[in-house]
């Protein structure tokens, strides 16, 4: 009975060493999943983040868009009264040497006739303007 005693004592003891050890790798295990959960947390913490940035940038990005794509419209806008303006400039300038060459070049009976002429088509143009607006919605 000793024997078995002693036998018991021994297994008691390395039983005991065993659930220490099992303790302590436990606590070990709980520390490292805590560490873990952490790191998780901040992981995902910093995704909700990004995702909230990236959000907020394609909300900029597509103001952005909307501004550049009215600027481009008032730039093809400007763009058309600029070559407008162009071709009434280059018109004038037309007439103008249309009529220093009438001056210099023709008779008194021909200035008159082409000045008749002139007057005629700038009617016929403030006629066509006026039409033109008027035929225009509003």
């Amino acid at each position: 009975m000793l024997q078995q005693n002693d036998h018991l004592k021994t297994q008691i003891i390395s039983l005991n060493a065993k659930v220490e050890m099992l303790t302590a790798d436990l606590a070990e295990n709980r520390i490292a999943r805590d560490s873990v959960l952490d790191d998780l947390n901040g992981v995902n913490a910093l995704a909700v983040k990004l995702n909230t940035d990236k959000v907020e940038l394609l909300h900029k990005i597509g103001e952005q868009n909307s501004e550049v794509e009215k600027l481009h419209t008032e730039l093809t806008a400007l763009k058309q009264e600029l070559l407008a303006a162009l071709s009434s400039i280059e018109d004038e300038r037309h007439r103008s040497k249309t009529l220093e060459k009438l001056v210099t070049e023709s008779s008194s009976e021909a200035r008159e006739t082409v000045i008749k002429e002139i007057r005629k088509e700038q009617h016929i143009g403030i006629s066509e303007e006026g039409q033109i607006e008027s035929d225009s919605p509003k």
